[in-house]
């Protein structure tokens, strides 16, 4: 079998490159047009990446000025737009800013293969608490995402809701209200990362690089740190998961999932306890001077 690798990958960076082998994922890149008939957005960078959805951002074609918006293209057959619709509407139910899909007009399909994967048009949003810790950001800052993070999640608790996984990733500053186009690209330019899929091919020649499907190259989420309010408001993503087959951050699960997820069994149900934990996890890298806990 050919062997794969990527640093990006391993760093958790970007997705495997293997979820594209079996069509799990859909591949696009920057430059890739995509959309329906009519309303064709053109791939620009990637925003982020989860267990079953990576995140793009895109302009709508032939869009001189502005447009820029976030497209989620979720794994094949998992997720409906009626579940994602309903996940953020009980969110913002709560008084919870999400970022999602609301409308099933901003929703389509895209097929390959005989497989289809959802695609959501969402808002545009700035960088994740993780991307943000990666700076060096002032006492008062820290101390202002962790309240914010405490309030959500009070919010969503008020609100009888528990999430599977409530990480640093998941929780996005919001950009400010107009967006410099001319910014915007040279934020694109420069902080725009990738690295090749290094591909070692065994004895009987087997190749991927000549597979349309495969990613040669993996993108790594881009910075918005220029744009983005001040003081980091934050917003939540990724907030409907199947509990049929959960996802949680392990540096934030509590023991008793990683147990469960260690032997295998996937009856986890997220309650305030569980959730507490996470928090308290998430709180303590937000204050510390060295963020040290990675997802």
């Amino acid at each position: 079998m050919s062997e794969l690798y990527c640093g990006l990958a391993y760093e958790g960076r970007a997705e495997a490159p293997e979820a594209y082998l079996d069509g799990k994922l859909l591949y696009v890149e920057p430059g890739t047009t995509i959309g329906p008939r009519g309303h064709k957005f053109e791939i620009i960078a990637k925003l982020g990446h989860g267990g079953s959805s990576v995140v793009w951002m895109a302009r709508k074609k032939n869009t001189r000025l502005g447009g820029w918006r976030a497209i989620k293209i979720i794994a094949a057959g998992r997720s409906s737009v009626d579940e994602e619709i309903a996940a953020v509407q009980r969110i913002e139910s709560c008084g919870v800013d999400v970022v999602g899909c609301k409308s099933k007009s901003d929703a389509w399909t895209e097929e390959r293969d005989s497989k289809k994967y959802l695609c959501l048009k969402m808002g545009l949003s700035g960088p994740s608490v993780k991307e943000c810790l990666e700076c060096d950001l002032a006492p008062e800052l820290r101390l202002s995402l962790a309240i914010q993070a405490t309030d959500i999640m009070s919010k969503l608790h008020k609100g009888n809701m528990f999430l599977y996984d409530f990480s640093s990733s998941n929780l996005l500053a919001k950009l400010k209200p107009e967006v410099d186009d001319e910014l915007m690209w040279c934020i694109i330019e420069e902080t725009m990362r990738s690295e090749k899929v290094v591909i070692k091919v065994d004895q009987k020649g087997t190749s991927l690089s000549k597979d349309p499907k495969f990613p040669k190259i993996l993108y790594a989420p881009i910075s918005l740190g220029d744009i983005v309010d001040e003081m980091l408001p934050l917003q939540l993503i990724d907030v409907n998961q199947d509990p049929s087959n959960p996802g949680c951050s392990p540096p934030y699960a509590p023991p008793e999932f990683l147990e469960k997820i260690h032997r295998g069994d996937r009856s986890i149900i997220p309650d305030a306890k569980s959730n507490i934990f996470t928090l308290g996890v998430l709180v303590s890298d937000i204050n510390s001077a060295m963020h040290t806990t990675h997802d």
